[in-house]
């Protein structure tokens, strides 16, 4: 069957149709748009008359104030802005406004807690902000805030009661109840811990145990918190004296610890290193400390000070002489004080001990008496330590002005009056060797020169030893120190002043008993000061009245009156006194005084031979015969040799004329004259014996000017004499021939 094909369109027709439909349907478009306009119109308009939802607003400024406080915690600013905005609509949903308040009040804490940061300048606006957050969280507590807000909220009064310093016992008890629902509860503890601190008496064990839960029971906190409760721990045990768990304690702080932290770790772990002797480890650490870049020391001082101390103990003595130099240029406090201290006791040990002095005196620059030193790095009694071995290096250096000068130092640290007593020693120790080295100095100006200024020092001792007195208040030692300083006047020539002296202290030991000593020394001094004041009369005065107590000086005092009885030409009278302090036996001999008695009657006796040879070169024998080479060798005593000698020469010489004389008379028996034989030969062998002894002692020329030029000649040609008169011609020959070599053809040999 053939297929039915369909009848074909036209080609047009869909076309036509769709022409006729899009023009019946075009006018729909504009009534559409119309419509969406006019509802548009309608909405926009309703809005404009009634207004955005209050209650909505509120919600939504609440949530935002919450987003900002616990997510951006860089916006308080925003967050106090939206919970304010919060506050001010509670109209709209009072049940909002315990959340609102809370929300306030937290926003000012967190402005308060940016304000009172470290960098914070302005502390008082931010206690303006405590106050404030404490305000609007009392206002949330009272309008019943509830959930895990209430949690929050009581920590947070908390915080506040801490950083507003409220009564710390409160704060505490407020802390220890909020710990476990705080917002961070390392910060909690840290509070804790520090608000034990704050009690009076502080409760360091409590606070300890805040602390070491914060360090060992918190999860998962960074070394930026851990760090800082590590050093707080360690610092607690250092207070409890838990030396070694302190130190442990340091020592875990992680390297990753905020900078500050680790300089302070650093600081308080070379403190105890240093007190465990671990010097090496201990000057690394100050070292780091110093070296630290990103936390740069405000005060190098006591960095520096220990440094040193560390060196000195490593016997590395450059180092800490840089370091002690360095502390005292960048510090004016107690550590360049003391590092200026541990300088000098450095120099003072070196080759030259002098740079010493001018590190004490820095030392000591502020300081007027002992109760100005306040120095915790150097006690009082080790400052005066340092002082007495610089004055003994000084001494034994032969440095004496260093010394004095540093004895004068001493007073403003010493105890009185050790400094005035120090300065007297030194001074006059340094005036005796003076006068020493000017009696063995043979240019008249330098030997004038030295004993002027040890009489300038010895008058600075009596000055000293005056000041000594006015400090002390027992009457025996004040006494002592005035009677020194009468002594010391009179030493160094300060004649009217030691004669007020020692007046004065006349008077005072008349009327004390038991003293009689010293009342006889002081009128024989007092004697001595008027003789050199040329006051003749009040010097005999004294004389006598010392004379007259019987006492220890009496010898002295009746030997100055014989020279007095000398230089006026009483001679009898010279020679009774002298023979009476060598014959009569006193309770206390004085040996020297005798000496000088015997010397002196001799001398006399020696003199008056030219009248009556016989009898009186026989006293001189008969006085010194036997003592001279037990005298101290003095100007008198060489003299006296010579006198003796010749007192010899002259009897042997007057036995051999009596002797010869007597023979012409056919008068002397032989025992007789057998006798004066020998008696001659004893002379003349003792005569020998004598002038030898001199002829020794004046071969040193300080002696021989001792006597005069015809003696010293006189004393070899006697020698000879003598062995030529005892038949001894070879000795005799010997001796001539070594006097005519000596002298030659120079007048003397005549």
């Amino acid at each position: 069957m053939d297929s039915i094909n369909a009848p074909r369109a036209p080609s047009n027709a869909i076309e036509n149709r769709s022409s006729r439909l899009s023009l019946r349907t075009l006018w729909q478009v504009p009534v559409f748009f119309v419509g969406v306009v006019a509802l548009v119109t309608a909405c926009l308009t309703r809005s404009l008359l009634v207004g955005p939802d209050p209650a909505r607003q509120l919600h939504r400024d609440l949530a935002e104030a919450r987003r900002l406080l616990e997510r951006d915690v860089n916006d308080p600013e925003g967050a106090l802005r939206y919970a304010q905005q919060a506050v001010d609509n509670l109209a709209s949903d009072p049940e909002q406004a315990a959340e609102a308040y809370f929300l306030l009040g937290s926003a000012y804490l967190r402005i308060a807690e940016q304000t009172a940061l470290p960098d914070g300048k302005d502390k008082e606006r931010a206690g303006k902000y405590w106050r404030e957050a404490r305000r609007w969280l009392q206002e949330a507590e009272r309008r019943g805030l509830s959930g895990e807000d209430s949690n929050r909220l009581h920590y947070r009064l908390a915080k506040i009661a801490f950083h507003l310093g409220d009564d710390p016992g409160q704060v505490v008890e407020l802390l220890k109840a909020s710990v476990d629902v705080a917002d961070d509860r390392a910060e909690a503890l840290t509070l804790l811990s520090q608000a034990y601190l704050r009690l009076n008496p502080p409760n360091l064990k409590e606070a300890l145990k805040a602390n070491k839960k914060l360090r060992e029971e918190v999860p998962r906190i960074g070394e930026d918190v851990l760090g800082p409760a590590k050093l707080a721990g360690a610092k607690l045990l250092l207070q409890l004296n838990q030396r070694d768990e302190a130190r442990k304690t340091l020592e875990k702080i992680s390297n990753h610890a905020p900078p500050a932290i680790l300089a302070e770790k650093n600081m308080l772990l070379a403190g105890i290193y240093q007190e465990e002797q671990k010097w090496k480890e201990a000057a690394e650490l100050w070292r780091a400390v110093l070296d630290e870049k990103l936390v740069p020391l405000t005060e190098a001082g006591g960095v520096l000070y220990n440094l040193g101390v560390c060196y000195r103990r490593l016997d590395q003595n450059r180092a800490a002489a840089e370091a002690w130099s360095d502390c005292m240029r960048r510090s004016q406090g107690e550590e360049g004080q003391a590092a200026a201290l541990a300088l000098a006791e450095l120099r003072l040990h070196e080759a030259n001990p002098k740079p010493g002095v001018a590190l004490l005196a820095e030392a000591v620059a502020k300081v007027r008496k002992p109760a100005d030193w306040k120095n915790t790095l150097m006690s009082l009694a080790s400052v005066q330590e340092l002082f007495e071995q610089a004055m003994t290096i000084y001494r034994q250096a032969n440095l004496f002005e260093l010394a004095v000068r540093t004895a004068e130092l001493y007073e403003r640290v010493a105890d009185p009056p050790k400094a005035q007593l120090r300065r007297a020693e030194l001074n006059c120790e340094w005036a005796k060797i003076l006068q020493q080295s000017a009696r063995a100095n043979k240019e008249e100006e330098a030997r004038k020169k030295e004993e002027t200024t040890a009489d300038a020092l010895l008058r600075q001792a009596a000055e000293a030893h005056a000041e000594a007195a006015k400090l002390l208040n027992d009457k025996k030692e004040r006494a002592e120190q005035l009677w020194r300083s009468a002594v010391c006047s009179y030493e160094g020539r300060d004649y009217p002043r030691a004669a007020d002296k020692f007046r004065e202290i006349i008077e005072q030991e008349k009327g004390e008993k038991g003293n009689l000593e010293r009342l006889s020394e002081g009128l024989f001094l007092l004697g001595e000061t008027f003789r050199h004041l040329n006051d003749v009369k009040a010097a005999e005065a004294a004389y006598k009245a010392c004379v007259e107590r019987g006492a220890r000086f009496t010898y002295r005092a009746r030997y100055q009156l014989a020279m007095l009885e000398v230089e006026a030409g009483n001679i009898d009278r010279a020679e009774k006194e002298l023979e009476q302090n060598i014959l009569i036996e006193h309770r206390e001999p004085d040996p020297e005084a005798q000496e000088k008695s015997r010397l002196a009657l001799c001398a006399l006796e020696y003199q008056k031979a030219a009248s009556m040879p016989q009898q009186y070169y026989r006293l001189v024998v008969q006085h010194l015969e036997g003592h001279l080479d037990h005298f101290a060798l003095t100007p008198e005593s060489v003299r006296a040799r010579f006198q003796l000698a010749d007192s010899y020469r002259q009897l042997a010489t007057h036995d051999a004329f009596h002797h010869n004389a007597n023979l012409s008379d056919n008068k002397t028996s032989p025992e007789a004259v057998e006798h004066f034989l020998e008696l001659s030969k004893r002379y003349l062998s003792r005569a020998a014996e004598e002038f030898a002894k001199v002829e020794e002692l004046i071969k040193t020329p300080e002696l021989a000017t001792l006597l005069s030029l015809r003696q010293q000649m006189e004393t070899s040609l006697y020698i000879a004499e003598c062995y030529y008169n005892l038949g001894e011609y070879e000795n005799a020959l010997r001796k001539y021939e070594e006097l005519a070599k000596k002298w030659g053809k120079s007048p003397y040999a005549l």
